[in-house]
């Protein structure tokens, strides 16, 4: 009997550096994007190349924003179900949405000199600078104040199944979109009145209603008390953090 034949191993097949895997993942490419992570298949570094690639993102960022505007104006409650449905890349990530309004308010108010950004008399001592640079980054905690509404509207809306977080993300859109209606008011220092600051509290009401009965599909009138019952509620968590926040810097810079 001839003894079996044992074919020899044969060689792994050539691949070509950064173009037949993936310089990212490591995985085999198949296209000009990675299966794996997504990432378009590396190209020699060149200054054209970095320019192309930094323009394109640019474009990308603002036309998806300009999406995601346009949409929370028009048609807010629309916009959010299609970002929940899974139209992620149309529109910008709500978090970054958020981020990018509430920093165009502050760099904004602080460039034009805001009235209600300028230190006031019991300011001027030591440290009323800072005070005031601290403050002026309390828009931010909008991130944590949106949570208790978002749980709250889980469970007036609990019929139509969407979770904590996608509420957290609708909230999110909303207040987000709300920064754009009150920076003018605010840069013309209607902020710095009682009335003025009334009404830019109040600028996020229309918006949130509008979008949950848009969302949600159900009658105006219930749907506007539920947003003013949130609404109501986001107002005092902001109150209530930002009196903290404010305590905790005076303790930390006159008591220690």
């Amino acid at each position: 009997m001839e003894p079996a034949i044992i074919p020899a191993p044969t060689a792994p097949e050539p691949t070509q550096k950064g173009a037949a895997r993936c310089g990212n993942c490591g995985a085999r490419l198949a296209g000009p994007y990675c299966a794996a992570c997504g990432q378009r298949q590396a190209r020699p570094i060149r200054f054209r190349a970095v320019l192309r690639e930094a323009l394109h993102a640019v474009a990308s960022l603002d036309s998806r924003f300009a999406r995601t505007l346009v949409g929370m104006l028009l048609r807010p409650g629309k916009t959010v179900q299609a970002y929940l449905g899974g139209q992620r890349i149309r529109y910008v990530n709500p978090l970054k949405y958020v981020f990018f309004c509430t920093t165009l308010y502050v760099v904004l108010a602080a460039v034009f000199d805001a009235p209600f950004y300028r230190p006031a008399d019991w300011q001027q001592g030591p440290g009323g600078e800072t005070f005031a640079f601290v403050m002026r980054l309390v828009p931010y905690l909008i991130f944590a104040e949106l949570l208790p509404s978002a749980w709250v509207q889980q469970r007036l809306f609990r019929h139509a199944g969407l979770t904590v977080a996608e509420c957290y993300v609708a909230q999110l859109y909303v207040y987000g979109q709300a920064v754009f209606y009150v920076l003018p008011l605010a840069l013309l220092g209607v902020g710095a009145t009682a009335a003025g600051l009334v009404v830019i509290r109040l600028a996020g009401l229309p918006v949130l209603a509008w979008t949950l009965v848009q969302l949600y599909r159900t009658p105006v009138i219930p749907t506007f008390l539920k947003a003013v019952l949130l609404h109501a509620l986001y107002l005092a968590v902001s109150i209530v953090v930002s009196v903290v926040a404010a305590m905790v810097f005076v303790f930390v810079t006159y008591l220690l």
